[in-house]
């Protein structure tokens, strides 16, 4: 078992879950913003 490669992996597994969560709170975040520019918005 070569133990530098399973660190790897388990490395680019980590980073792949945080960009994934980070691309969720970005995109909610950003529905929230509109939500908000929306409300203040109004006529």
């Amino acid at each position: 078992v070569n133990y530098e490669q399973l660190g790897l992996l388990a490395a680019e597994r980590l980073l792949k879950q945080i960009k994934e969560q980070t691309l969720e709170l970005e995109s909610t975040n950003v529905g929230f913003q509109l939500q908000k520019r929306a409300s203040t918005v109004r006529p």
